[in-house]
């Protein structure tokens, strides 16, 4: 997903949630005149289907806080999509599961972002990495009070990590494969 304002461009995740929805984190969209949504390919440089909407499309949630970066969740509307082998909605969590329902779980978080964070080079083919959900209250001891209770965290194995780019993009379990993040 693209996120185009008047001087920049920004690269960011997003999940299609139904065939006329997708998910991403609200300061991907924050501020955009207008975002394309590329989707059906692993090539960012390829995508099968691509929309472009104007800021009219996106919709924010209600206490989204571009400073703080709390509830930073964001819709976008998009004309409405065939699903096909390539293209298809992802899972989501039941309506009354918390971030703890995941605690000692693996995951899986993939994206386009920078594969070394000295680097300005942003890979063509989608990156992934495995974490193991973490408690809260672990979270919370090594983050502090910035930490709520409807934020996610992760550990991560052997350095590897999401990094700029990858903002959006989905975190799901590994075994049932429903997105638990974004």
């Amino acid at each position: 997903m693209q996120n185009n304002t008047a001087n920049t461009e920004n690269t960011c995740g997003g999940s299609l949630i139904s065939n006329t929805w997708v998910l991403t984190a609200a300061h991907c969209t924050f501020g955009a005149e207008t975002v394309t949504v590329g989707l059906g390919s692993i090539l960012k440089s390829s995508s099968l289907i691509e929309h472009t909407v104007t800021k009219k499309n996106i919709v924010y949630h209600k206490n989204f806080n571009n400073k703080t970066l709390f509830n930073d969740i964001s819709l976008i509307r998009i004309p409405r999509v065939k699903f096909n082998k390539y293209i298809q909605p992802v899972k989501l969590p039941k309506l009354k599961s918390h971030p703890d329902t995941y605690t000692g779980h693996d995951s899986i978080a993939t994206g386009w972002g920078l594969t070394l964070n000295a680097s300005n080079m942003y890979p063509d083919v989608l990156q992934y990495t495995h974490f193991k959900i973490m408690s809260r209250k672990t979270c919370v001891a090594f983050w502090g009070k910035q930490i709520t209770k409807s934020n996610l965290c992760v550990s991560t194995k052997w350095g590897n990590s999401i990094c700029n780019g990858d903002s959006g993009g989905p975190l799901v379990e590994y075994y049932s494969m429903v997105q638990i993040g974004c």
